[in-house]
């Protein structure tokens, strides 16, 4: 185990982009475990379409947008950033477990133009649960992803 397991029965999360594709399906499995609320940080709140996802408005490449939804998201115990990435100052990260997500392609509208295996979304969002119930860090979420992490520990050329 990476670390300390955390329990999602009962917490409160944010899912940046967490209106369509797989972070609709995060959202989806984070309530399906329990959470208590579940955040969509979004650009736009009128997109969220499912009732029990609390709409955010949240624009991650803007440092307002940032700190207005950390204003008003005060209660997160998990977030999933799976509309960008924040750096080390982010409010949103502090006090949070962090999980490392790879996956190769997955069945979304981001990639309907690609013609290769594909996990579906809910599959990532479920091992996603899995770590942060086991405390891991990582998930490698289908082959492609798990042949990348082992080839990055092969010399130069092999």
């Amino acid at each position: 185990m990476d670390g300390e397991h955390h329990d999602i029965k009962g917490s409160v999360a944010l899912v940046t982009g967490g209106n369509r594709g797989i972070g609709r399906a995060f959202a989806r499995a984070l309530l399906e475990h329990g959470a208590a609320k579940v955040y969509a940080g979004v650009r736009d709140p009128a997109g969220v379409r499912d009732s029990d996802v609390v709409p955010l408005r949240l624009d991650v490449t803007d440092e307002e947008s940032i700190r207005a939804a950390a204003a008003a998201a005060g209660d997160v115990t998990i977030l999933i950033s799976n509309a960008g990435v924040g750096d080390s100052g982010t409010r949103l990260l502090e006090g949070t477990l962090v999980v490392g997500v790879h996956a190769g392609f997955v069945e979304t509208e981001m990639a309907a133009w690609v013609d290769a295996p594909k996990i579906p979304p809910e599959s990532v969002a479920e091992q996603t649960m899995d770590a942060l119930l086991a405390g891991r860090a990582e998930v490698l979420a289908d082959e492609r992803s798990r042949n990348a992490k082992a080839a990055l520990s092969q010399p130069v050329g092999a």
